[in-house]
């Protein structure tokens, strides 16, 4: 159920006119606890908007509840990523499902992956 719950999510967050995107997805690691993830979430996007650019980022990470973190038009290029910290097999694990519509979308995709990990293993 919590899949379909996840992939229910993602489709909205994603939703919109056809396009030539692309989407990527990875696991960034264990968390001690749901809280832990979603502070990191924050820190990760706030330090990337700080550091690299985008629009915004959107998440309540005070509600004990939300388990997700968005990052709007991240640069370079315009990506949107979401961050999840899910209980998996009891254990909360951080995930990301990054989107770019960018002209030159694998590229810029790849940076800002390659930027998120950094900044993850910055904050953990």
């Amino acid at each position: 159920m919590s899949r379909f719950i996840i992939a229910a999510a993602l489709m909205a967050f994603f939703a919109g006119p056809a396009s030539a995107g692309l989407f990527r997805v990875a696991d960034l690691g264990e968390m001690p606890s749901r809280q832990a993830c979603m502070t990191v979430a924050k820190n990760v996007l706030e330090s990337y908007l700080d550091e690299y650019g985008g629009e915004s980022i959107f998440g309540d990470t005070e509600n004990p509840e939300s388990w997700e973190v968005y990052g709007w038009r991240l640069r370079p290029g315009d990506n949107d990523i979401v961050i999840t910290c899910p209980v998996v097999n009891s254990q909360v694990n951080a995930f990301f499902t990054l989107y770019t519509s960018s002209d030159d979308g694998s590229a810029d995709a790849d940076i800002v992956i390659e930027r998120v990990r950094e900044l993850w293993s910055r904050h953990e």
